[in-house]
């Protein structure tokens, strides 16, 4: 009994009908995922005196300090 008249070879593909088509074009994405024609700004190499003059920056600043307190108390009720 010869045994590929049992099993059908695995590789063998069935058309299952029309590809199934979009209705819609997909979403443009935001510009900040497409890549873009200028290149970014390089800030050059993160050091400790950066950081210092950013966290400097942000605590002289009304709304961050008043973000970051709620947050704190968010953390603290939870």
């Amino acid at each position: 009994m010869p045994t590929s008249a049992l099993h059908p070879p695995l590789n063998l593909q069935r058309p299952h009908g029309t590809p199934l088509l979009q209705p819609f074009p997909p979403p443009t994405p935001p510009p900040s995922l497409t890549p873009s024609s200028t290149p970014s700004p390089n800030y050059g190499p993160m050091n400790r005196d950066k950081v210092r003059d950013a966290l400097l920056m942000l605590v002289q600043d009304n709304q961050f300090v008043d973000m970051f307190y709620q947050a704190l108390l968010k953390v603290h009720q939870s």
